[in-house]
């Protein structure tokens, strides 16, 4: 059921972090809850086994799937580009 919501998510978006911003993290928290995983199934029309790929996301059971769970390396290029942008150009706390 995972490799299926990301197929999906892929064919839709194209890309993950795409996914992430306009479907997973509807109130961008930088996490995904399951209703907006259930609402991002519904919208992708994915009527597989959504509570299995929601199981299989959140392997560490927090009750919520973050970027790195679905595409360690999107999230990875997101954590280096704030680390340049704060070093370049400092915080929005600064």
């Amino acid at each position: 059921a995972r490799q299926e919501v990301k197929d999906a998510l892929l064919s839709r978006y194209k890309y993950y972090l795409k996914a992430w911003r306009r479907s997973l993290d509807q109130d961008s928290s930088n996490r995904c809850s399951w209703g907006e995983f259930c609402g991002a199934c519904k919208k992708l029309g994915y009527v597989g086994d959504v509570a299995g790929a929601w199981r299989a996301f959140d392997n560490d059971m927090s009750g919520y799937i973050t970027l790195r769970e679905i595409d360690p390396e999107s999230n990875d290029v997101l954590v280096e580009f704030r680390r340049w942008a704060t070093q370049q150009f400092g915080s929005v706390r600064t």
